[in-house]
């Protein structure tokens, strides 16, 4: 099965809760067809988090890139976003990170059941 346009993969081990990775293309770049344009990114079945790269998010009065993490805070679509900073290339940080402050807002290891 291939990984939608722009996902670079589930990363899924020991180390729960499961977070999705998405950089969405480069648009100064070659841009395609089935390109992932960041309007376009849903969660999945599972509402599994997703740590979204992004060139350029409001932050204060501000721009800054980074990463960004989202998920649903209670199983129910109530959505926030952890702002977790670094660059394109610290995404194993990035995880470790996004993954850390999951669990200490408490949310679920295996994500948010089906509805």
């Amino acid at each position: 099965m291939s990984k939608p346009a722009g996902e670079i993969g589930h990363l899924r081990d020991e180390e729960l809760p499961a977070v999705r990775v998405i950089v969405p293309p480069d648009l100064s770049s070659r841009v395609f067809e089935d390109d992932l344009d960041p309007g376009d990114v849903v969660f999945d079945g599972n509402r599994t988090a997703m740590l979204i790269w992004h060139e350029r998010y409001p932050l204060g009065r501000g721009w800054r890139s980074g990463w960004v993490l989202s998920y649903d805070t209670d199983g129910k679509g109530n959505l926030d976003d952890y702002i977790v900073g670094l660059s394109l290339a610290g995404v194993d940080a990035a995880v470790a990170q996004a993954r850390d402050y999951l669990r200490s807002v408490g949310y679920r290891a295996r994500g948010w059941p089906l509805s």
